[in-house]
């Protein structure tokens, strides 16, 4: 059964699976799809064009699917998609897409704690946590399972890679290759996420593996091209250091966000 507080506005249009509960003073707008077992809080805003998969829980003040924060958007065509069983606590906010028919998109099992922002065209993966006041810019990409620490900054197209590590107060200007922990002003990686990778049972020859590129690319002050070589010589890789490689060579050629410095 569907539980609407008095106070709540919910526009007919607008769809809401089973079990849903919208918290007072909602605002839900007409083409907004509001999945099964959703709990929305006091005060929360689901804007039109926002689909919530099941049993997302959405806290106190949260904004979703505003317009993306983009002068060169002038299309309302755009759409905001969250998965399953999210988390979201207070006064998150998260637009649209900023091109027509596109959307940004978070993935299930997350947790984006209080104040996190996700601007326009972001995409999340799965079972990530973003801490207290986070600011991911436009078109970033964070892949699954990535930690980010609270009131760090990520400017706009650069990426997070799988079970990787940002510490809290950073600002991140360059992609963080996958299983690596990075920190600083401009944040920069520091050795590889050992925590993360022994929680999610990455194995020890693997963590050794790990290990060893990053201090060869990251550590050493070798020059960059070099020590990829060096790196792709290793036998008998794992499937994590491929692909932690192949992210490496995606940056070489720009295609993972922005670029990092030879």
């Amino acid at each position: 059964m569907v539980t609407i507080h008095p106070t709540a506005l919910v526009d007919p249009k607008a769809e809401l699976g089973c079990d849903v509960e919208v918290g007072p003073f909602a605002i839900i707008e007409a083409g907004a799809r509001i999945g099964d077992g959703c709990r929305l809080g006091p005060h929360v805003m689901i804007h039109s064009r926002v689909t919530l998969g099941a049993r997302c829980s959405v806290d106190y003040g949260s904004v979703l699917g505003g317009d993306a924060q983009d002068l060169k958007c002038t299309t309302p065509d755009t759409y905001l998609e969250l998965g399953e069983d999210n988390i979201l606590r207070e006064y998150v906010t998260i637009h649209r897409a900023s091109h027509e028919g596109e959307a940004t998109r978070v993935g299930s099992h997350n947790m984006l704690m209080g104040f996190v922002h996700l601007g326009h065209d972001v995409v999340v993966g799965d079972h990530t946590m973003l801490a207290n006041l986070v600011a991911v810019g436009g078109h970033c990409l964070i892949d699954d399972r990535a930690i980010i620490g609270g009131h760090t900054a990520l400017h706009q197209k650069v990426r997070i890679g799988t079970m990787a590590m940002v510490g809290g107060m950073s600002g991140v200007t360059l992609d963080v290759p996958p299983y690596c922990l990075a920190e600083g002003k401009p944040a920069e990686v520091r050795g590889t996420n050992v925590v993360g990778l022994r929680r999610n049972g990455v194995s020890t020859e693997a963590r050794g593996q790990l290990n060893r590129a990053v201090r060869t690319l990251y550590l050493s002050r070798r020059n960059r091209l070099a020590a990829l070589e060096q790196v792709e010589r290793e036998p008998d890789k794992s499937p994590e250091l491929e692909a932690f490689l192949a992210f490496v060579r995606a940056v070489r050629n720009g295609r993972n966000g922005r670029q990092l410095e030879q």
